[in-house]
């Protein structure tokens, strides 16, 4: 079951808390944040075992969250980096598969979410590969994914390596990749 879906149930069966003012005790009160969080970070970081999808696409990630890598002579693409705490399965992953981390060129954001920016720093510095994101994206050069800055999330390349600090921008053009 997933866990917007516990919470959906949680809410149903509790609904009649809210408009009760003499309950004192706490059993109308919903699941800790942090338990959610903690129980969501296990999912996340759950390992599973990579395989191709179709072409030259495969799945790297983890059990609960997506990663590609897309595979060319010229060099690979990985999508999405995941947690921090799964860089090093997303690393043994394209191994598995036999795959060099070394022949990753780009490394392509999606959004700016922890959940799938977390590893961008370690996989840019032990890959070489360049990130980037689509001109869709701006935000995330200027915020916390690329920057250092120990914006938002505390989650960075470290500042000068395309981020808001003068460094050049790489932006992904349609056919370039």
């Amino acid at each position: 079951m997933t866990q917007r879906k516990k919470i959906r149930e949680w809410n149903a069966e509790n609904r009649h808390c809210a408009c009760r003012a003499d309950v004192a005790d706490n059993s109308c009160r919903g699941p800790d944040p942090k338990d959610l969080i903690a129980a969501l970070k296990v999912k996340w970081n759950t390992p599973t075992e990579p395989f191709k999808m179709i072409g030259n696409v495969y799945y790297v990630g983890t059990d609960g969250l997506a990663s590609y890598l897309i595979t060319s002579p010229q060099g690979h693409i990985l999508v999405d980096t995941v947690m921090p705490e799964a860089t090093s399965q997303i690393k043994a992953n394209i191994e598995k598969l036999g795959f060099k981390i070394t022949d990753i060129k780009y490394l392509l954001n999606t959004h700016a979410h922890i959940d799938h920016t977390g590893g961008l720093a370690e996989m840019k510095q032990a890959s070489g590969g360049q990130a980037c994101r689509g001109r869709g994206r701006q935000i995330v050069a200027r915020g916390w994914i690329l920057s250092g800055s120990g914006g938002r999330h505390g989650a960075g390349v470290p500042a000068g390596e395309g981020g808001s600090h003068g460094a050049r921008r790489r932006y992904g053009h349609r056919g370039e990749m």
